[in-house]
Parts: structure tokens; sequence; C-alpha cells
């Protein structure tokens, strides 16, 4: 079904008249340099993106997913080192421990923050351990401190996985700023999109940035011309895309307030008996990305919901130990993820975009408790 049939919508990408014209005038400048893929909007977006996020370097790539991948290379893990991370997140986090032919940690998770548990990770570190790979998911905030003390007193490396967290903060820090580096993404789910794959890396240091800036370019720096330095691919993001992100980038912090003001809504207003919603980290200032609720009834409660004409998802049908690639990549041995097995069956999510109508939003709250009562 189209977004037009549904009466609340999953998801809407932000595509305003300015973006449209944004888009048209790149591709009359690209008539006249030629160039449509590391110029004029992707420098400024870098530059607006580091200042937002707070650090020293924003370097545009295509995808989240490259981020990671790049954001590894450039801190030297290689085949047989281990990255601790989440089983709880989107594949990618787990495909670039593999890309770089590392080994993925997974440990548990917190039950109500749904992040990755810090002592976990500390009985998880071993002589082979090199790097932390903590996931803000869902747009929560993980807690940062005792990793960082790990990282210093282990010499690790940290990577956040920042794709589903963009404008969130730990305690006075933003999000992307506090490892040695951050990975972003601009899928159209994110809470700031491109229409299409995007990604950045976030860091504030100098080294971990040219090496990234080196492979996105075939191994060379920008306006280095044919002087390839290192073994690089093609992983730029595009003057369109930069240009569509230049347009998103001042609103996302009104809409990162929208998303906290639904959350607040239904948090209030659904019936708790039934229901868990998400909870807030002290620490954190969460931005939603994804509402994720707990039910038991998650399948009753979603066929409920098509019905009514609101589109929900599940984000995470599985978790990564759960997938196939992983029983082939690291065999059948199982995992002793109790929380995060505990947690899979009963996850989903609700609508959750700026432009979701308070009205719409108080029809889904309804239909929910309507259903529940009818029990």
């Amino acid at each position: 079904m189209s977004n037009k049939k549904w009466r609340v919508p999953f998801i809407q990408p932000f595509v305003s008249e300015e973006t449209k014209r944004k888009v048209l005038e790149i591709l009359e400048r690209g008539k006249e340099t030629g160039s449509f893929t590391v110029g004029e909007e992707t420098q400024i977006f870098e530059e607006n993106l580091a200042k937002f996020c707070n650090v020293r370097h924003a370097i545009t790539l295509h995808s989240g997913t490259e981020a990671l991948f790049a954001a590894l290379v450039a801190a030297e893990i290689k085949p047989g080192d281990e990255v601790i991370t989440t089983s709880l997140t989107f594949i990618a986090t787990i495909e670039a421990i593999w890309q770089v032919k590392a080994k993925p940690i997974l440990v548990d998770i917190h039950p109500e923050y749904y992040t990755i548990e810090p002592d976990l990770i500390k009985k998880a570190i071993t002589n082979k351990t090199k790097a932390i790979l903590p996931v803000h998911i869902y747009g929560q905030a993980v807690d940062m401190d005792p990793i960082m003390e790990l990282a210093n007193d282990n010499n690790l490396f940290i990577l956040e996985d920042t794709c589903q967290a963009l404008g969130g903060r730990y305690k006075k820090e933003t999000l992307g700023s506090i490892g040695d580096a951050a990975a972003l993404s601009f899928h159209p789910q994110k809470n700031l999109t491109v229409c299409g794959d995007g990604g950045a890396l976030l860091t504030n240091r100098t080294d971990v940035a040219e090496t990234v800036e080196m492979i996105r370019d075939h191994g060379r720096l920008r306006d280095q011309g044919y002087d390839h330095q290192i073994l690089g691919y093609n992983f730029r993001l595009g003057e369109i895309r930069a240009g569509i992100a230049n347009v998103a980038l001042p609103h996302l912090g009104g809409w990162n307030v929208r998303r906290r003001e639904i959350a607040k809504q239904y948090i209030n207003g659904i019936d708790s008996t039934h229901t868990i919603c998400p909870k807030e980290a002290p620490y954190s200032y969460h931005v939603y990305d994804y509402y994720e609720i707990q039910t038991q009834d998650r399948d009753g409660l979603r066929n409920e919901l098509t019905k009514k004409g609101i589109k929900t998802d599940i984000q995470y049908p599985k978790a990564c130990h759960q997938q196939v690639v992983w029983e082939y990549l690291e065999g059948k041995s199982k995992l002793n993820l109790p929380i995060t097995d505990k947690l899979i069956p009963n996850i989903l999510t609700l609508p959750s975009f700026p432009d979701l109508t308070d009205e719409q939003v108080s029809y889904v709250i309804e239909t929910m408790n309507n259903y529940y009562k009818s029990k």
C-alpha cells in the first residue's frame, strides 16, 4: 500500500519546495562545472554538520554502513581483532566488523533502555579486543562514561554508531562527539534524510578524518588530483544529496523536539497495562528516531492497527545473532543474550515523524486502547 492510502503513514520523508529548488540549482550548476560528486554543497554540508555535532571533522559518505567500515579501517582493525558491540542493531553494524575480517563480540542490553550494557562490555574484553562499537539505538544514548573509562584503561578505539540518533545527547555532550569516531546514516527512515542512501563519519581526530577522506575517494585526499596514497573506494555522497541535506539540517533540532512531543503523548496516552513504552535514560536526550513499544500481543495489535489504517513496522524481527548470516560466519554456538532474545518478539514500531499531527497521534492511541479493551 502507498502512503496515500494510510490514515496514519509510518513515515513521510522531508521533501519541500526548497528541496526541489535546491536539486534544480545543483543540476544547473553541474551543467557548467561538470561535477556532481564532491563540491560546494558537500563542503557546506560537512562544515555545518561538524558544527551541529560539535566535532572538528565531518566526512560525507554514501551510507552509514560505509562510515562504520571506513572508521574501522582508519582504526587499523585487523583480521582476528575483536570488536565488542550489541546484537540489537541493524545488520550493518556487524557487517562492518566482518568486512574488515574482525570478530564481532556481542553482549546484552539494558532491559528498559535497549542500549549495550557497560558492565557486560568489561567482562567481554580480552587481549584481542581492539574496539568497542556502542549503538545509540532508536535515538537513545548509550551510557558512555564507563565505556570511555574502559577504552582509556585498555587502549581501545571507540566507534559510536549514531545512525539512529543524530542530534541526541549524552548528558551535555552531543552524540557522535564522544568517542574516537562516529557513523551517521541519512537513509529515508532516519531523522535527517537525503532522499536515498547517505552517511557521514564524525571525528575529532585529524588522522582518522584524513584516512576516511582518502578511503571514500579512491585513496586520495580532496583536491589532490590523481595522487592516490592508499587503497580506496568510491564512497562519495554526491552534490545533489548533500544539497538536500543542506536544506534539511536547519530543521533537525525542531524535528527532534517534535519527535519528543509525540513520544510524550504516546507515553501519557497508551494503556500501560498491556504496553511498555520506551523510557528515556536519565543521562539521555532521546530523539526517538524510532518509537518502539513492547507488547506480548504484537501481531494481534499490529493487525488491528493495519485494519484501521495505521501503518507500523517491526524494525528488527530478528536480532543480528539470530540471522542466518550469523550462523554462516560465526557458527551455531548459542550466545547468552537473554534480554535481547526476550525483547525481540515483543517490539513494535509506531509512527513517529515530525509531520505527524496531534490528531493522528490521538487516533493511534485511541485505536490501541480500544483494542485492549475489546480483549
